[in-house]
């Protein structure tokens, strides 16, 4: 509910993910993660990293009159709005910053990168918010992704996809201090 998924999806997707050995569920109890580790975290970036590059590459070959540059332009919209609000609701963020990397992988019009990285992706933001962000932490990720936005509208997609690696390496250096906590350190 919080991220505005279905439970029907998001059950798939668990149940998708269990597969791995992630995570887990006992008979009527929540879900569980299994495994956190830093070489999943690196597992995680890598699959990220070859569907965000391929969605780039993808972007860059739209046509000028494709719906999707619009849906860019609404993007960085919503992100320059909710940044000017004084308390910014956490489901907001979660919210948009789905819609941010979905609508990237969308792009590529690939059904098992969409697949797959809305399945990496959605454990990614259940562990890095369990934790909660604080103000100057949305902020960067907000900024971050309206950067991006706005060198993808410009075309400019070599620096899009530099700044692309620079957002992993940010989710990465939060996914390992998400893992330090779930281990106790």
């Amino acid at each position: 509910r919080e991220t505005g998924t279905s439970t029907i999806i998001m059950r798939e997707v668990l149940f998708r993910i269990s597969r791995s050995g992630i995570i887990r569920k006992h008979p009527h109890q929540k879900w569980e993660v299994i495994e956190f580790s830093p070489a999943l975290i690196s597992e995680m970036i890598d699959v990220r990293r070859v569907s965000e590059d391929y969605a780039i590459q993808a972007i860059g070959r739209l046509a000028d009159a494709d719906p999707f540059w619009n849906k860019l332009r609404e993007l960085g919209a919503r992100h320059r709005k909710l940044l000017k609000q004084k308390q910014i609701d956490y489901s907001e963020v979660r919210r948009i910053d789905l819609d941010f990397h979905m609508a990237l992988t969308e792009a590529a019009h690939n059904r098992f990168i969409k697949d797959l990285y809305h399945a990496v992706f959605m454990l990614t933001t259940f562990q890095i918010w369990q934790i909660g962000y604080d103000r100057s932490k949305i902020e960067y990720v907000l900024e971050h992704h309206l950067l991006i936005l706005e060198l993808l509208l410009a075309r400019d997609f070599g620096k899009a996809g530099i700044e692309m690696q620079v957002h992993r390496e940010y989710a990465r250096t939060n996914m390992e201090y998400v893992s330090r906590i779930l281990n106790g350190e």
